[in-house]
């Protein structure tokens, strides 16, 4: 989905969470519950990856700015076709009562998304904040982040407003960012 931002802003650092609130939203309407949110930019089922988000971005400092939302949603990948795939996994055909209509679901998503969009544009984040801690599945968690070479260990502990990612280590709790970061919880 390519969306036109009237103003370049930092807060689309956000955007990804904002459209893996929509995502999980619209799964959830689809009759998939237990999807959760893994920062910032992964949907996922019991720990096993279902949805990825990838965003970007063009346009002048200050000016329009287009973005080019582009989602993986696995529906009914199966063994074979995951099989060099390095994490778990899950199709929402393994979770789902009934087969699942890829039509239905796009359009549902691509719906819920034009909803949140714009919220997104005119507030930011902290319109989807709430949502976001519903469906957070790292809160409390112990996760290793990669920031280029150096990985940063420590527990999870949700969001501010911004999007920002917090993580304790010891007795002291540090936000971060999006961007070139991987985020994977502690084995």
């Amino acid at each position: 989905l390519a969306w036109r931002f009237n103003e370049a802003t930092a807060s689309l650092d956000s955007l990804s969470l904002c459209i893996a609130v929509a995502m999980a939203r619209a799964l959830r309407s689809e009759g998939c519950s237990g999807v959760g949110l893994k920062w910032p930019n992964d949907l996922l089922f019991e720990g096993s990856k279902l949805a990825g988000i990838l965003l970007e971005a063009s346009g002048e400092v200050g000016g329009p700015i287009r973005v080019v939302i582009g989602i993986g949603l696995n529906i009914a990948m199966t063994q074979g076709q995951g099989g060099a795939i390095d994490q778990d996994w899950i199709s929402l055909n393994d979770i789902s009562v009934d087969p699942v209509s890829r039509n239905r679901v796009v359009a549902t998503i691509l719906d819920e998304m034009a909803r949140a969009l714009p919220v997104f544009e005119a507030e930011g984040f902290v319109a989807f904040e709430d949502d976001w801690r519903e469906f957070d599945c790292l809160i409390n968690k112990s996760v290793d982040m990669q920031l280029g070479s150096d990985v940063v260990t420590g527990v999870a502990r949700g969001v501010d407003s911004t999007g920002a990612l917090f993580i304790q280590h010891g007795d002291t709790v540090k936000s971060y960012r999006g961007g070139e970061v991987s985020v994977r919880v502690s084995k």
